[in-house]
């Protein structure tokens, strides 16, 4: 009995000597922590809460001390000094008790699932050096101003990055005298900069980008002399860009990039000769690129897309020969690429697209073999594609898209060992697809080859390009059959070999294509029946076979596509019923079963068959002896129809477009019209004669939007 008192004894007495208190009760650091833990909980893999967590797996009441358990620090006298749980998955609440740690120096939450606002009681943490809660996401409220409002609060980092944060960005940052790291980015901060960050001596890195923010950009910034980064991006800053920022010579990264800045560039840009990176794209800036830009010959990245300059591409940009990433697109520089380019030796990046560049790719840029990224789509670029593309050994992605490029496709290309996205559609390309194209194993993203002149057929070689997720042959003359082999790509969300001249049959092994979103084979000259097989394919959002010459019937097992939003049959053979599964498609958006010959039967009279009027049906005898009915017996309301028909109409196919469909459409219209009007229908006649004059059509590409998939 007196051995237990003696144990309770040294027991209390450690923990008074540790925490400083006089009785047996948890020290108030200790409850402090308890009660931080009690407001949370851990989100397991599927983001629920669990209440096992390993982050807290140590933290026991019954421990003597807070200073064992994981994510807890202590000093030499027992005292809390760091808390650090970051990346724990824990979500919660930050509990107002962990102001009283008052020793705490380091306080890390970051990379988890927090919610709520900050304390105003962490502002008595008077001893706090770094404070990090940055990549919540559901953070929220006003920053405390309180928070800073301590004249002698030691912080030297603070991070509150990448949450839910509003309202204005506090001047009583001012007082943090001692901060060298300052990043609020990635909120909703709104209103100007404060003036009292701008008094912040000691502040190395400074980003406020991704917010609300507006108003001008202050000349007061080149008073932070330390500063060696500053990121005001995406934010809604305007006017002038001070002629102060370019006297700040210790800067080494620059982003002022997607604002609303005017004017053009200034030639003192040169003044920046310690910069590494230099991002100003989408600021609405005009005028010339400037020469002196050339003098920051440090400059690693550079990125002036998106602006309004006008000229040439200055050939002095030879002279950053540390360029690693050059991002020139979307502006609206001429000429042609400087050849001089080619002494930028380091370039793994290089972006032209969509400017008005002229002539050939020259081939100096040949001697640039660490390219990974090389763009120039979107120009007026002409003669043929350089076969020393094949010896750019890491180039990942290759974009010659919408320009003039004559020739055929180099065949030295499938000895690109890295090339995953290659796309040279909207060109005046000839010949055939090479096979050796297929070479190319590291194809994964897109092969995209629209709107050219290819003939041939498609290489069986396709096959070997396992991995693709994006193959696009559409409007060329390609012939011959769908190459079995195509049906190796398992991997495929979009199929178009729209617009050619292909015969032969759809191969029924397109149903192991099950991860197609888009099937658009339309307008070739392909027979047989529809394979029953494509039901298998439950991913689908469209599927257009129309303009070809398959027969048979439609096969019931369309019926358990789901997800579709497009089907368009129309323009074919087809016979028979239309089946009844087809009322499954509640997804349904567009229906064309136009010009077929359908024949038995009545539309199924439920689902989504029953919200489709006579249009998306015509021309199939015995299905629709009276264009007036909806087929299943029922007398359409003149509203009903009109609604049914401006739906379609006016285009709303929410996101899939129609192309040629449309102008079948269009023709049909005016058939059915014309045949309302022989059979009395003058009060909806004159409906759609008013909706043609007030919604005309727009002819839309069928082929999906999706051929950027970086």
């Amino acid at each position: 009995m007196h051995f237990g008192w003696i144990f309770v004894f040294q027991i209390c007495a450690t923990s008074n000597f540790l925490d400083d208190n006089s009785s047996c009760k948890p020290s108030p650091k200790k409850a402090a922590l308890l009660a931080f833990k009690q407001q949370l909980s851990v989100l397991n893999n599927n983001n629920q809460s669990s209440s096992t967590v390993a982050a807290f797996a140590t933290w026991s009441e019954m421990a003597v001390t807070p200073c064992t358990w994981t994510g807890v620090s202590c000093n030499e006298l027992g005292q809390v000094t760091q808390l650090s749980l970051n990346q724990t998955h824990i979500s919660g609440t930050i509990a107002p008790e962990l102001g009283s740690l008052s020793q705490l120096q380091h306080l890390d939450l970051s990379g988890n699932h927090l919610s709520g606002a900050i304390p105003e009681e962490l502002a008595n943490l008077v001893n706090l050096q770094y404070l990090d809660l940055n990549s919540n996401s559901l953070l929220s409220g006003n920053v405390p101003h309180a928070l800073f409002a301590h004249p002698k609060l030691h912080l030297s980092r603070l991070d509150l990055s990448s949450n839910s944060f509003s309202g204005d960005v506090p001047s009583e940052l001012g007082n943090l005298v001692n901060i060298q790291y300052l990043d609020l980015s990635a909120n909703s901060l709104s209103g100007d900069i404060p003036a009292a960050i701008f008094g912040l001596a000691q502040l190395r890195h400074l980003d406020i980008s991704s917010n609300l923010l507006s108003g001008h950009i202050p000349p007061l910034i080149a008073t932070l002399s330390s500063l060696v980064y500053l990121d005001l991006s995406n934010n809604s800053l305007s006017g002038s860009l001070p002629a102060e920022i370019w006297s700040m010579t210790g800067l080494l990264e620059l982003d002022l990039g997607d604002n609303f800045l005017t004017e053009s560039l200034p030639k003192e840009i040169g003044n920046l000769r310690n910069l590494e990176s230099l991002y100003l794209s989408n600021c609405h800036l005009t005028g010339p690129i400037p020469v002196e830009i050339s003098l920051c010959t440090k400059l690693v990245k550079l990125d002036l897309g998106g602006n309004s300059f006008t000229g040439t591409i200055p050939d002095a940009f030879a002279n950053m020969k540390s360029l690693i990433t050059l991002n020139l697109p979307s502006m609206q520089v001429n000429g042609t690429i400087p050849p001089s380019l080619g002494n930028c030796t380091n370039l793994q990046v290089l972006d032209l697209a969509f400017n008005s560049l002229t002539g050939a790719i020259p081939d100096e840029l040949a001697s640039l073999n660490k390219i990974i990224s090389f763009s120039v789509e979107g120009n007026h670029l002409s003669s043929s594609i350089p076969t020393w593309f094949g010896n750019w050994k890491h180039v990942s992605s290759l974009l010659l898209s919408d320009n003039e490029f004559t020739g055929s496709i180099p065949p030295e290309l499938g000895n690109l060992p890295q090339l995953n996205d290659l796309a040279l559609d909207n060109n005046m390309l000839s010949g055939s697809i090479p096979s050796e194209l297929c070479n190319a194993l590291s194809l994964e993203t897109n092969l995209i080859l629209d709107n050219n002149n290819l003939e041939g057929e498609i290489p069986p070689d396709i096959g070997k390009l396992s991995n693709l997720t994006v193959l696009s042959l559409s409007s060329n003359q390609l012939s011959g059959s769908i190459p079995l082999e195509l049906c190796n790509c398992i991997h495929l969300t979009t199929l178009n070999l729209r617009s050619n001249m292909l015969t032969g049959q759809i191969p029924s092994r397109i149903g192991e294509l099950i991860n197609l979103d888009y099937l658009v084979l339309s307008h070739n000259h392909i027979t047989g029946h529809i394979p029953t097989e494509l039901g298998d394919i439950v991913s689908l959002v469209q599927l257009n076979v129309s303009g070809n010459h398959l027969s048979g019937s439609i096969p019931d097992q369309l019926g358990n596509l789901v997800g579709l939003s497009h089907l368009d049959l129309s323009n074919n053979q087809l016979i028979g019923n239309i089946p009844a599964s087809l009322r499954n498609l509640g997804s349904i958006v567009v229906l064309n079963l136009q010009n077929n010959q359908l024949t038995a039967g009545t539309i199924p009279n439920t689902g989504v068959c029953g919200t489709f009027d006579a249009l998306s049906f015509g021309s199939n005898d015995g299905i629709c002896d009276d264009l007036q009915t909806h087929c299943h017996g029922k007398q359409a309301s003149s509203s009903s129809s009109s609604s049914t028909l401006q739906f379609l109409v006016t285009g709303k196919i929410l996101g899939i477009t129609v192309g040629i469909a449309i102008t079948s459409l269009s023709i049909m219209f005016w058939a059915v019209r014309w045949q309302m009007m022989m059979m009395g229908m003058q009060q909806n006649a004159a409906f759609l004669q008013h909706h043609k004059h007030n919604n005309p059509q727009k002819k839309k590409k069928e082929t999906p939007n999706n051929k950027r998939s970086q």
